[in-house]
């Protein structure tokens, strides 16, 4: 069965189309995915909104101090209280804390009742009456190990 010669031109044109335009479309994904092959992951990669809502000296604080399978909660105060945020801080917050909790593996996320590490964000441990064994602190946020 012979296709009909519209169909083959048409056929022909869309092929040479994709050979001609593929090079360009492709070269800016190939050369990100060179560059993000030069960095470490994950301390490294992170998108915009995780970067703005997160803070790395915290969490690599964090991975260094939790014990591999302990129990941490992430404590939002001040401007990252949920519900009070304004702008593109409820994405920052959301996307800082996805990547926390993807950096921090296999340490467990559990509610704030249950952790034995808090990860404070934008207010100080003593201002939220929490009663710590040990802090640190890395700008508006804290690192606590609860007594």
């Amino acid at each position: 069965m012979r296709r009909p010669k519209a169909r083959q031109g048409a056929v022909a044109a869309l092929a040479l189309l994709i050979a001609v335009r593929a090079p360009g479309t492709l070269a800016p994904d190939i050369r990100g995915f060179a560059a993000d092959a030069r960095l470490g992951h994950p301390d490294q990669v992170r998108g915009v909104a995780a970067t703005a809502g997160m803070n790395l000296r915290l969490v690599l604080a964090a991975r260094r101090l939790i014990p591999r399978g302990s129990a941490y909660a992430i404590v939002f105060a001040g401007r990252w209280t949920p519900g009070r945020e304004r702008g593109a801080v409820p994405k920052q917050r959301e996307a800082g804390e996805a990547w926390t909790q993807f950096t921090l593996a296999p340490r467990l996320a559990v509610a704030a009742s249950e952790a034995s590490w808090l990860l404070v964000r934008g207010a100080s441990p003593a201002s939220l009456g929490i009663r710590a064994a040990r802090v640190w602190r890395f700008g508006d946020d804290w690192l606590v190990r609860v007594a």
